[in-house]
């Protein structure tokens, strides 16, 4: 058991990155033109808040986030980064080389596939818990990990000492992308989502 979690519900939790990241896939298809995007099997796992940044490369990797809002039957902020790296394979992926860098356009490239993939997961957390969940529009910025963290947690009211990430690989052609998914539901949502848990969803 971590964090207060069964290992049902960490299981639990696990088939719906795979089930979210599935239908994330398909959809990069789609958008890079490729005739598939190979989505290897995600890593999920429940990590105290103070050894977030570490799990995502430490405290000073230069990220690019992606950050949505989730309003409706649950409160939630989803948090989607790419290290730097892999966020200019995407861009390059997604314009056929024309683009290496994170500039206007490259930045809207980037931005748009973390809304396509926090999007897949959402979609099936909604499915999942049969509640109805309402992205805001997304936001990115470019910046140190813990920089990032530090002002999403500043902002929301998290339920506990520890948050579920997703880590998430797609192979495209020759490039492979990297990404983590965060998951943090403020209190109220957290017994949501727990009770439902508990009743075998």
């Amino acid at each position: 058991m971590a964090g207060g979690l069964e290992d049902r519900q960490i299981d639990l939790l696990k088939e719906l990155g795979n089930i979210g990241m599935g239908h994330a896939a398909s959809s990069l298809s789609l958008l890079l033109g490729e005739d598939r995007v190979e989505m290897l099997v995600p890593e999920v796992s429940v990590v105290p808040l103070k050894d977030v940044a570490d799990n995502m490369g430490g405290p000073e990797k230069r990220v690019a986030g992606i950050y949505v809002k989730v309003r409706g039957d649950l409160i939630l902020h989803i948090v989607f980064m790419f290290p730097v790296e892999s966020a200019l394979a995407l861009v390059s992926a997604l314009t056929a080389g024309r683009l290496t860098k994170l500039d206007e356009l490259g930045y809207s490239a980037v931005l748009e596939v973390g809304n396509i993939l926090t999007s897949g997961y959402l979609n099936a957390l909604a499915a999942l818990l049969e509640m109805t969940l309402i992205p805001l529009p997304p936001e990115m910025a470019v910046d140190l990990t813990e920089a990032i963290l530090g002002a999403i947690l500043a902002e929301s009211r998290v339920a506990e000492d520890y948050i579920v990430m997703v880590k998430t690989s797609f192979k495209t052609g020759k490039s492979k992308i990297e990404g983590f998914l965060t998951i943090i539901p403020d209190e109220k949502s957290f017994e949501a989502v727990y009770n439902k848990f508990l009743k075998g969803v």
